[in-house]
């Protein structure tokens, strides 16, 4: 089997199944661990897919980073009592845990 028909097969199979793991490629293509790591990294360069330690996941699937997240207008930029805090800066990484009042025990199940 050619590479272009291997991609295209491997493309069907994760949409039915919604993951690939490597080894179940190397298995179902009986082909090395290498081809198939270079067929994964051609689907993911071509960014067709979202490579994973050790498999693949349809682009549809990712996750959003936390910061880009939607948030309701009853939680944005409050603290974990539920007071309106200061605005935070996601690029202000020193000093978070007296921004989010971590050293507060009461804070850290909310």
């Amino acid at each position: 089997m050619y590479q272009e028909q291997r991609l295209e097969k491997i493309l069907e199979l994760l949409e039915e199944r919604k993951q690939l793991s490597a080894k179940e490629m190397v298995d179902y293509f009986k082909v090395s661990k290498d081809t198939i790591r270079r067929d994964f990294a051609l689907l993911s360069q071509r960014q067709l897919v979202r490579r994973t330690h050790g498999g693949l996941l349809p682009l549809k699937q990712r996750t959003r980073p936390f910061l880009s997240r939607p948030q309701s207008e009853s939680q944005q930029g409050k603290d974990c009592h539920g007071s309106k805090g200061p605005a935070i800066d996601p690029r202000w990484t020193s000093d978070l845990s007296r921004r989010f009042y971590l050293d507060d025990p009461a804070c850290w199940l909310a």
